[in-house]
């Protein structure tokens, strides 16, 4: 009685795929046994989880909070640059990424692929303000002028507004 049992472990990709079995005997005979099984991937999700689409923010940081799961990779475009790369197994993450961004109106998106190649993307866009602009020259950066059409030279409150635009 000749015992001859071994073990081979395969790691398929996901989606459909055939493996066979080719088995040879002493007398060189062949037997071929095939399966076909679909490998279904996990959910994939990605979101940027903070801020908020169209939001403002002074100056030129901007913190992103987002969240990725079963994520081969995953990475960050603004207006369509890439900025930042991550690899590797990531099942389920809650994370924190700071950019630095021009002054200006940007699209932010993080841009992910799961474990069958299949891409997700989730976009927003932020305003970054300058902190020192004054538009209307009142002496109250725009960020906090409540009144952006002051007269130049004239009083205003801490609101940047003049008595005139009160009345």
């Amino acid at each position: 009685n000749n015992n001859n049992n071994s073990n081979y472990y395969i790691n398929p990709p996901f989606g459909s795929s055939t493996i066979c079995l080719n088995l040879v005997g002493e007398n060189n005979q062949q037997l071929i046994d095939c399966i076909t099984l679909t490998r279904v991937a996990p959910p994939h999700y990605a979101e940027i989880t903070s801020p908020s689409n169209n939001s403002n923010h002074i100056g030129n940081y901007l913190i992103l909070e987002f969240e990725v799961s079963n994520s081969s990779n995953y990475y960050f475009t603004v207006d369509g640059n890439q900025s930042y790369y991550s690899q590797g197994n990531n099942n389920s993450n809650s994370s924190e990424y700071t950019m630095v961004i021009p002054f200006g109106e940007h699209i932010i998106c993080l841009n992910s692929m799961d474990y069958a190649n299949q891409s997700y993307s989730d976009c927003i866009t932020v305003i970054m303000l300058d902190p020192n602009v004054d538009s209307d020259n009142d002496g109250l950066p725009d960020h906090s002028d409540q009144c952006p059409n002051t007269n130049q030279n004239t009083s205003i409150d801490v609101a940047g507004c003049a008595q005139h635009q009160l009345d």
